[in-house]
């Protein structure tokens, strides 16, 4: 999981993910938490996994929001779109693999 994480935002975030208070899911391909009705941060190697978690995520934990960066992907899935967040960074770009990155946690925490 913590490998996953970091080939996808470029960092140890290990601190961070140890302090959010969910209910991990996972599977082979990937791994999300679930806090608050909310599904974040979702981070998959494809679409098919990062399916599974979401569904099984609907269906056993009542998640009702994921904030994502891949609208069109969400909306075959079911979902609508409620608002929109800009992502931002200052300074160096950051080496990280937007690909893998299904949902984040937060807009603060990413």
């Amino acid at each position: 999981m913590l490998k996953l994480d970091k080939m996808a935002f470029g960092d140890d975030r290990s601190k961070l993910l140890s302090r959010i208070k969910g209910k991990i899911v996972y599977n082979e391909g990937g791994f999300g938490i679930v806090y608050r009705n909310v599904i974040g941060p979702l981070i998959a190697v494809n679409e098919l996994s990062a399916e599974e978690l979401i569904r099984y995520a609907v269906s056993n934990l009542r998640v009702r929001l994921i904030i994502t960066v891949k609208e069109e992907f969400i909306k075959s899935l079911g979902g609508e779109k409620v608002y929109e967040c800009v992502r931002m960074r200052k300074g160096d770009k950051i080496n990280e693999d937007k690909e893998l990155i299904y949902g984040i946690f937060r807009y603060s925490f990413g």
